[in-house]
């Protein structure tokens, strides 16, 4: 069991850590290497904001114990 217990609370907690380590540092990292327009930054920032959280949570829906 997780740390913080099941539900959907620790989904998106977990999908929010995700969306930081695996969205959000790369992204900023290439826009501050000047590698992307920061208007594309945002839009895929905000995108994956909302995607990573409904992921984890409907994956945490489909595997039940």
């Amino acid at each position: 069991r997780s740390h913080f217990g099941p539900g959907p609370n620790t989904a998106i907690r977990a999908g929010l850590v995700v969306w930081v380590l695996a969205y959000a540092f790369p992204n900023l990292g290439s826009g501050f290497m000047g590698m992307s327009p920061w208007n594309a930054i945002a839009l895929a920032l905000l995108w994956t904001l909302a995607e990573a959280p409904l992921a984890a949570l409907l994956g945490g829906y489909i595997y039940r114990d």
